[in-house]
């Protein structure tokens, strides 16, 4: 069963780069125990010139950064009793503008009252600036009354996160997580470094400014204005390393190097604390208890995870011991196809009744 679900699985992901739905992709599943399930196939650049996709290719996460850099920051700062949810913006910030008393829970549940965002670079031209115009912004809404999706939010959430830990964003993430996960291909800014600028990266969009293949740099346009390290965008991994990070939180935040989080943290992630909301939000992920989600017709009401605009997908299912991650750069060379947003359901759909066939065969094999 698990078998022939197998080949359903690498055909179908195959179709999606025939049908260029995107150029590559590297996608798995696994399992608290492991991989039992991967693919790599069609390629991480179509231009200036054909290279093949590896399992090794560095990926642009977009948002999914939100919560494998900065919701970790966030939970691992709760843990180390140097943060509290219930703290609000104006607890850290001097100038909190029309949002002082929106906590950190809203911020991490989209809840705040932000818009989602605006083109910064239009309305300012000092990066440094960007906290105090966006929180000069008039909310949509009272703060724990509605749920819009705000990468404004999140982005101010970096920042006080920076200020907590007392260095910027990149170096807590590489302190709080990334090192302490193992995560050694999983960095911001990688063309920065010697040792990731020679790896292959997934290329993304053809700049509009300059006409060159975005590579390498960070796509989110206001994640790139602020130098490519912003609460909302900006970290490069790859499946290995995001193998770790989903591994983790199937074992209830126990990683390869030792207790990463505690249960109560690993909990939040799939608790609804937007009730009032078409969808269901935990601590930084999209839930799976209702609304439209990329989770596909495989029923999961505790499951969560998140996507990214460039083509990048976890979801987690703790009641099935199973995880699904599907790596790809559709916006390359150009983001109007929007066709993996459909697909990637479909995508999850295979990969968890895969996980269940597989799971299945296991304890029949154990009998």
């Amino acid at each position: 069963m698990a078998g022939s679900i197998d080949e359903d699985l690498k055909h179908f992901l195959n179709a999606m780069v025939s049908k260029r739905v995107c150029p590559g992709c590297v996608a798995f599943i696994c399992d608290s125990n492991g991989p039992i399930f991967s693919h790599t196939t069609g390629s991480r650049a179509l231009l200036p010139q054909p290279l093949p996709m590896t399992e090794d290719t560095l990926f642009d996460l977009a948002s999914v950064s939100k919560v494998v850099s900065t919701t970790m920051v966030a939970a691992r700062l709760v843990d180390m009793r140097a943060l509290d949810y219930k703290h609000t913006i104006g607890h850290f910030l001097t100038f909190s503008g029309n949002y002082r008393d929106v906590t950190l829970l809203q911020l991490l549940t989209h809840s705040g009252g932000f818009i989602p965002e605006l083109r910064l670079w239009d309305n300012i031209s000092d990066p440094d600036d960007a906290i105090r115009f966006i929180l000069s912004l008039p909310p949509i809404a009272s703060p724990g009354t509605s749920y819009t999706y705000s990468c404004f939010g999140f982005i101010v959430l970096g920042k006080i996160l920076e200020i907590v830990f007392g260095a910027p964003l990149d170096k807590a993430a590489q302190e709080l997580v990334f090192g302490p996960l193992g995560m050694s291909d999983t960095t911001y800014n990688p063309l920065d470094s010697v040792r990731f600028a020679v790896r292959p990266i997934a290329s993304t969009e053809r700049n509009s400014d300059t006409g060159t293949i975005i590579c390498g740099t960070v796509h989110d346009e206001n994640a790139r204005f602020l130098g490519g390290v912003a609460g909302n965008a900006g970290v490069f991994s790859t499946a290995g390393d995001i193998h770790r990070f989903l591994r983790m939180l199937l074992h209830g935040g126990n990683g390869d190097r030792g207790q990463f989080l505690s249960p109560d943290r690993i909990g939040e992630f799939s608790t609804d604390f937007t009730p009032f909301a078409p969808v269901g939000r935990g601590i930084g992920f999209l839930l799976g208890v209702r609304g439209d989600t990329p989770l596909g017709h495989v029923s999961a009401p505790r499951s969560y995870g998140h996507t990214g605009f460039t083509g990048t997908s976890i979801w987690i299912d703790p009641e099935r011991d199973a995880a699904v991650c599907l790596l790809s750069n559709r916006v390359h060379p150009m983001r109007t196809d929007t066709r993996l947003l459909e697909q990637r359901k479909i995508f999850h759909n295979l990969a968890f009744t895969y996980a269940d066939a597989y799971h299945k065969e296991i304890k029949g094999i154990q009998k």
